[in-house]
């Protein structure tokens, strides 16, 4: 009987939680440390842009995480208008917020080995295990969404003559879907990488200031690119052995497969994405 309803559900929760999200993310500034963090419990992703060496996060706001509301709001629109058929982004969306809570664990593992904050951690660990609580929470959310979505979606077939017995093959992407899938890809992993990324290189402190006050280059520093090409390696891995999909390939209503149709083991997956690293792999 639920599952009946589950359209209409997804819509008016995607609604709630864009309509929210723009109103706390891009017009309720405040300094107010305890205040922010009630506000965090409304936002079900934590995105941010600091590639250049400058956060999206000022006063309260965070910008990137209102751009995805807007997106989630023009998907809860068209998925609504369409009589619930279109609906890449809001796939798009939830995908984003998968990802974003669960790398809150790996984020939480990283502030133990380069910061002191276990100690602060158990001095509030209740509300910290509130806020865990409420991460798997979304990730719950997101994958009932995302399978329930992806039910409602058969892959494209083609059948082509060989002779005498025709053979069905699943149809592939088109061209300018594989050169679109990895421009996304990359724009999402900046913002939902970024606030990882903190952990590595302080973004507070420019060259400038390092050579100022002879403050060495960290080891992540000096290897950024390496960092950034883990950190891919890592968002393709999750994206694609328990989704099926990475978020470029949500909007544009594609999947990874195998030939029999399925999804790939994770094996296949992590060789297909060490495979992107080969130069111009995209292109053959």
């Amino acid at each position: 009987m639920l599952k009946k309803h589950l359209n209409p559900i997804i819509a008016a929760a995607s609604f709630i939680i864009a309509i929210t999200g723009i109103i706390n993310n891009a017009f309720f500034p405040t300094h107010d440390f305890a205040v922010m963090r009630y506000k965090d419990l409304l936002n079900p992703f934590f995105l941010d842009w600091v590639f250049a060496g400058s956060s999206l996060r000022y006063n309260g706001l965070n910008y990137v995480n209102a751009i995805v509301d807007g997106i989630l709001l023009l998907g809860a629109i068209a998925f609504v208008a369409s009589g619930y058929k279109r609906t890449q982004l809001i796939r798009f969306v939830f995908s984003i917020i998968f990802l974003s809570n669960a790398l809150v664990l790996v984020n939480l593992i990283l502030l133990f080995i380069f910061k002191s904050y276990f100690t602060i951690w158990l001095q509030d660990i209740f509300t910290h295990l509130l806020y865990y609580l409420l991460y798997v929470f979304w990730i719950v959310v997101a994958l009932k969404v995302l399978n329930h979505l992806k039910s409602q979606k058969t892959l494209q077939q083609e059948v082509v003559n060989d002779g005498e017995h025709p053979q069905s093959y699943y149809v592939k992407a088109a061209i300018g879907y594989r050169i679109l899938h990895p421009l996304v890809d990359m724009l999402v992993t900046i913002a939902v990488f970024s606030e990882i990324l903190g952990r590595f290189v302080d973004y507070s402190s420019g060259a400038l200031f390092r050579f100022m006050t002879q403050t060495p280059e960290s080891w992540a520093q000096k290897n950024i690119t390496l960092v950034i090409i883990a950190l891919r390696i890592l968002y393709y891995i999750i994206c694609e052995s328990v989704l099926g999909s990475s978020p470029a390939k949500f909007l544009t209503q594609t999947r990874v497969i195998d030939y029999d149709g399925n999804k790939p083991s994770v094996k296949k997956v992590i060789i297909r994405t060490l495979c992107r690293l080969i130069p111009f792999e995209g292109f053959s």
